[in-house]
């Protein structure tokens, strides 16, 4: 398939359609999937106030064309078109599509700083989608589920369209996380463990893990304690040096987990500490020393985890942790043991 073809097969679309497209510079820009054709006023930032619904047209190697049309302004428009020319790739039937061609995703009309490279997970998503198709019986549904799965996993639903929040995708994307008035189905409780084998070899003994800002909170409240102004001070010296955890890209994990390494000085100080908290806590239950600090055990294998992707970012002066949605399942189940709450829901809270 030509670029020349591709034009002819739109134009006959056209006719055959009694569509008033204009036809007069109609132009192909190819991508992995085919040719995307389109006349230049329909993406046009000038374009008339009387032109309401843009379209272009997205032609196959085989002759297959699909119209995408978006009454969406200029900006959102051109994303949606490119977003578009993904899709048509992935549901190209045998013999349409291969992702070996070395052009991009989708041709740059302008609504993107630069074409979207093909991804290996494209196609498995769409797989994925498929199988759903086939045996659920409300696919939607099961859609709008799954969106809500990974909104829970991340904190608020706010984190699935981080990226591009203004977008024509991102409105849809919103309208199958609602409604919200269900229980949060919590799946990082019952995610699979991490899998090890992909793990630095770090060795985490005499190693611990300390939420940052919950353990400096804390020592606030000790201010008539000599050391506690020195202990947070020491503290905040070495979380500031410390990677932050973003999960999926998008959502920076709170509150922060920092990898400490136990000495003398820091046992003791702890042993101190329970006797503290045992003498001035309210409620007998209250356990401060668990909410400050956790360390590996075998009945606990997401602590060691934890530990050794933070050492190894900490050796490696990472700035960032980016870590996959079996990582971050893990990161909410330490938390939870530690009992402390998931503070990424008191910021969704200003999107909602």
């Amino acid at each position: 398939m030509d670029k020349a073809r591709a034009i002819q097969l739109v134009l006959e679309r056209i006719r055959t359609d009694g569509d008033d497209y204009p036809t007069d510079d109609l132009t192909a820009a190819p991508f992995d999937g085919g040719w995307c054709v389109y006349a230049p006023v329909m993406i046009a930032d000038d374009a008339p106030d009387s032109l309401v619904t843009r379209s272009v047209f997205l032609v196959s190697g085989t002759g297959r064309v699909e119209q995408v049309t978006s009454d969406a302004p200029v900006a959102d428009a051109t994303l949606w078109f490119e977003e578009s020319c993904i899709w048509f790739s992935a549901s190209a039937g045998p013999g349409e599509w291969s992702p070996d061609t070395g052009l991009p995703s989708h041709p740059d009309l302008g609504g993107s700083s630069r074409p979207r490279p093909p991804a290996d997970y494209d196609r498995a998503a769409v797989d994925v989608l498929a199988r759903a198709l086939t045996n659920e019986r409300d696919f939607s549904g099961w859609l709008g589920d799954r969106l809500r799965d990974l909104a829970d996993l991340l904190g608020g639903g706010s984190r699935l369209v981080a990226r591009s929040p203004h977008g024509l995708a991102a409105g849809h994307v919103r309208e199958l996380l609602e409604p919200y008035d269900e229980e949060r189905p919590e799946v990082w409780r019952t995610w699979p463990r991490i899998d090890t084998a992909g793990l630095p070899e770090v060795d985490t003994t005499g190693w611990v893990l300390t939420p940052f800002a919950t353990m400096v909170q804390f020592l606030e409240e000790l201010e008539e304690q000599d050391d506690a102004q020195a202990v947070a001070d020491t503290f905040a010296e070495q979380a500031e040096r410390a990677p932050r955890w973003r999960a999926c890209g998008v959502a920076d994990l709170m509150p922060q987990l920092v990898a400490l390494r136990r000495t003398t000085w820091l046992d003791n100080w702890l042993d101190s500490l329970r006797e503290l908290s045992a003498e001035t806590a309210d409620d007998p239950a209250d356990d401060f020393p668990r909410m400050l600090m956790t360390e590996p055990t075998p009945e606990d294998p997401d602590v060691d985890a934890l530990l050794r992707i933070a050492i190894a970012a900490t050796q490696n002066n990472r700035e960032v942790m980016d870590i996959d949605a079996a990582t971050t399942a893990a990161y909410r189940r330490v938390l939870d043991r530690m009992g402390l709450p998931f503070e990424n829901y008191g910021y969704e809270a200003m999107f909602e």
